[in-house]
């Protein structure tokens, strides 16, 4: 139970995952991906240029940023 489309004009990517129901979208323009999981209600975005990866939670409302750049994670409730 899976939707894949491709737009080649504006360089992205989106997959829709019905059965685990979860979205992900793969921007090849700003080298991000971005995953939405509908089932424990998070969002993780994954910045592969400047090198971060950001989790919402919306479940407990929290957001937590890891920096591989330098190397830290911040957790903000």
């Amino acid at each position: 139970m899976t939707v894949i489309k491709y737009n080649l004009h504006d360089m992205y990517v989106i997959k829709y995952n019905l059965h685990d129901m979860y979205v992900i979208k793969y921007n090849l323009h700003d080298m991000t991906v971005i995953k939405y999981n509908l089932h424990d209600m998070t969002v993780i975005k994954y910045n592969l240029h400047d090198m971060y990866v950001i989790k919402y939670n919306l479940h407990d409302m929290t957001v937590i940023t890891y920096s591989l750049h330098d190397m830290s994670v911040i957790k903000y409730n």
